[in-house]
């Protein structure tokens, strides 16, 4: 697989192979699942890899030319002057509210699956969030933490609409 600079920079590609990219920390996922078919744009192809931008999102990682199987170009969607391709890889993207992590897949075009979260219920104390390390670990990807009395948990609603119950997501 090569790409070269002068010829990619620019260039909008749709992640294919384990169809890209799974959303963590958002009720859907892009990609794996199959909703959402982002564009990234190729801002630089150097010794290190190919560096890419999620149109969307912004986000921006580098993929080790390892970690790209293939391309194979989209005239289709290539018009005035924006050419338009797929890179089929051997890593998946995941994109979370920090930005991007890469996992490799056993195959290409094969999926990963995120890390599952046990949900486990407990009845703690006013510190323990602090205590456990647990309000660092969610402050840290990008969540607040909050206290209320259990009778008043039945009113309270997350930013996405979602209830609340009285469990401790176990990280």
């Amino acid at each position: 697989m090569h790409l070269h600079a002068p010829t990619c920079t620019g260039l909008r590609v749709r992640l294919d192979g384990p169809r890209g990219i799974m959303q963590i920390g958002a009720a859907h996922s892009l990609g794996a699942g199959g909703s959402v078919a982002d564009d990234w744009i190729i801002e630089d192809v150097s010794t290190d890899g190919v560096r890419i931008k999620n149109v969307r999102t912004d986000y921006t990682t580098t993929l080790g030319k390892d970690h790209i199987y293939d391309y194979v170009s989209n005239p289709d969607r290539s018009r005035d002057g924006v050419k338009h391709g797929f890179l089929t890889l051997k890593v998946q993207l995941f994109l979370n509210t920090k930005g991007v992590s890469i996992t490799p897949t056993p195959r290409p075009g094969e999926s990963v699956e995120p890390a599952v979260v046990q949900i486990q219920e407990k009845w703690v104390d006013a510190d323990y969030p602090a205590r456990s390390g647990l309000k660092i670990r969610l402050e840290a990807a990008g969540y607040s933490l909050s206290w209320a009395w259990d009778s008043k948990l039945g009113g309270l609603e997350l930013n996405d609409g979602v209830s609340t119950s009285a469990h401790d997501a176990t990280l």
